[in-house]
């Protein structure tokens, strides 16, 4: 995963899927660091391309 201003990247099997903050649920951008476990569902964006949205951090 790589984070950026504003959004990131999430590691997934064939791609990177890109995400913007406002699709993080009970976690803040700023507390994300990498290696965050995250379960997110996948969409396309306006481009045909795969997004994560509904992205929360996974809890032990």
């Amino acid at each position: 995963m790589s984070l950026h201003n504003g959004y990131g990247f999430i590691r997934y099997p064939d791609n990177n899927l890109f995400f913007m903050r406002d699709d993080l649920e009970d976690i803040e951008f700023t507390e994300l660091i990498i290696g965050t476990e995250l379960e997110f569902n996948l969409a396309m964006n306006s481009k045909g391309q795969r997004v994560a949205k509904q992205i929360r951090r996974i809890e032990d």
